[in-house]
Parts: C-alpha cells; structure tokens; sequence
C-alpha cells in the first residue's frame, strides 16, 4: 500500500488507478456537492439479485443531481433510468469478472475525457427520474389508482370504504 494514500484500497483496484483515487471516507452530509464536484466518474454498484433489483442507491440520484457521470450496474432503478455507457453488467450476488470489466471501462473513459464530462445531460436525467415533483407525481398516481381500486371492491360489497 501507498503510505500517502492512508485510505487507498491497492486489492480493489488496480495500481494504475492509485494516482486518480483518494478514499476521503466518512464526510458531513453540507460538504458532499464540493466533494463531488471533485469526481470525474462515480460508481454505483448493485448485485442482480433480488435486493439489487428492487432497490436504488441514494447515490445514484445525488451523483447526477451534481452533474457527475455514474458508471453504474446494470442493476434495477439504474437500468431504467441510466444510457447504456453508463451501464456495466454484473452477474448474479458475486460477479467475479466485474472488477476486471470496470477497470476496463474506467481506463477507456479515461482516454476520452469528453465522454464524462457530461454534465447537463447527468442533471437532466436527474430531474427527470429522481426531482421531488415528479417523485410525488408517481406517488400520486399510484394511491389514485389503489384508492380507485379499493373503493371499487367496496362498493361491490354495498359497504362504505371507512
């Protein structure tokens, strides 16, 4: 390990990424966008299984909120809402072939800057899928419908719904 880097971690990635890496570890929630302006690439990371298909990291919505590009599995809310060059597959709970995969995608990102640096089209997608407004929207939506549904199956009960 790098004694200037105290935080690196030389087993999860490859040593040629030790000089583009810093691990800050745990920081107050008020210093994130400065931090994460710092970012060129973000990574999201979910197993395809069950849990990783039925969850979304708060990450991710952070990650593009702050115009970064998030090279993401692809993996439930992130295969939904993210383009495909933001997409690396992964296999299973424990995909042992996706280190390799991402540390290839990283360094070809890293031939073509241009290609992450993205910012408006990050935030678009952001406030497409994650902006509170649509969020309630959807929510909405989806108790108007099971509202509707369940007043339906009362009233053929001849029974009030409260």
């Amino acid at each position: 390990m790098d004694r200037d880097w105290p935080n690196s971690k030389p087993d999860a990635v490859s040593k040629t990424w030790t000089t583009v890496f810093l691990f800050l570890g745990r920081l107050p929630y008020e210093t994130l966008p400065e931090h994460l302006a710092l970012l060129d690439i973000c990574l999201s990371t979910q197993t395809n299984d069950a849990a990783g298909q039925v969850r979304t990291t708060g990450k991710l919505p952070l990650y593009l909120a702050s115009g970064r590009f998030v090279l993401s599995t692809e993996v439930g809310e992130a295969a939904r809402v993210l383009p495909p060059d933001m997409l690396l597959p992964y296999d299973g709970t424990k995909d042992s072939s996706y280190p390799a995969r991402l540390s290839a995608r990283v360094e070809s990102l890293l031939t073509e800057p241009d290609k992450f640096h993205q910012v408006e089209r990050s935030v678009a997608i952001a406030k497409a899928h994650f902006d509170y407004d649509v969020l309630s929207g959807r929510l909405r939506e989806l108790l108007s419908s099971v509202l509707a549904t369940t007043d339906s199956e009362y009233q053929k009960l001849d029974r009030p719904l409260r």
